[in-house]
């Protein structure tokens, strides 16, 4: 049977279904977390069974970080784009606050992130590294605002090649936050950094300090948040 005489035979299974249902399972596998489809594309409000869920991306613009009052990174811009420039010499940092949504799934490690940015001046001789660093608080409702003690940390690195084309996007890999007992409605502060004094961060090549910038244009935040939750 061809192709097309495979697709005219399910479309005419369809049509005969008439008010028939089908169930789909959409999440990652778990028994009993179904979505039943009815033949007209409806969904209804009992049709699924489980939860199901999916990363929902945060991207974060250089426009929408704070910048604090002491050690900033540089901002800049590509023809017209904005850019955080880290530097290599001084532990540089930016700031988010972020509010768990009502649709978020509380687990170990329901919120993930990564870095995305480019140099201008890459390697010449040998490879050389990145380290970019994310630092992190949840606070509770009728808890104290305060980020001095009590966060959590991370870094990511990322390779630059020797004789890599200048402004290529980089992407580090994903870091994951420790998530237990993190709940819809907590607030959670964020500090991004390039994690500078990391002797594995190894871009220094350049005789000019501001010539071994990393120049973050997006700093990416993802969280687990539910596609379909059943009331009961």
């Amino acid at each position: 049977m061809s192709r097309d005489q495979k697709t005219k035979r399910y479309a005419e299974q369809i049509e005969q279904a008439g008010s028939e249902s089908y169930a789909t399972k959409i999440s990652g596998g778990t028994t009993g977390n179904l979505v039943s489809i009815a033949a007209s594309g409806d969904i209804a409000d009992s049709g699924y069974s489980g939860n199901s869920y999916i990363w929902k991306a945060r991207i974060l613009k250089p426009e929408s970080i704070k910048l604090p009052g002491a050690n900033p990174p540089a901002e800049d811009d590509i023809d017209g784009f904005s850019f955080n420039r880290f530097d290599r010499g001084t532990e540089e940092s930016v700031y988010y606050v972020f509010e768990l949504p009502g649709d978020f799934v509380a687990g170990t490690g329901s919120m993930r992130g990564y870095f995305e940015f480019v140099v201008e001046n890459p390697p010449a001789g040998a490879d050389e590294t990145v380290v970019m660093g994310f630092e992190y608080k949840k606070i509770s409702e009728s808890e104290v605002f305060s980020f001095v003690a009590g966060t959590s940390s991370g870094t990511l690195s990322e390779t630059l090649t020797a004789g890599e084309t200048a402004y290529i996007i980089h992407k580090t890999a994903y870091g994951t936050c420790a998530t237990t007992g993190w709940a819809a409605g907590d607030t959670i502060l964020f500090r991004f950094y390039r994690d500078a004094t990391n002797v594995l961060d190894t871009y220094d090549n350049e005789a000019a300090a501001a010539d071994n910038d990393v120049w973050v244009n997006m700093y990416h935040l993802e969280y687990l948040g539910y596609v379909f939750k059943p009331t009961s």
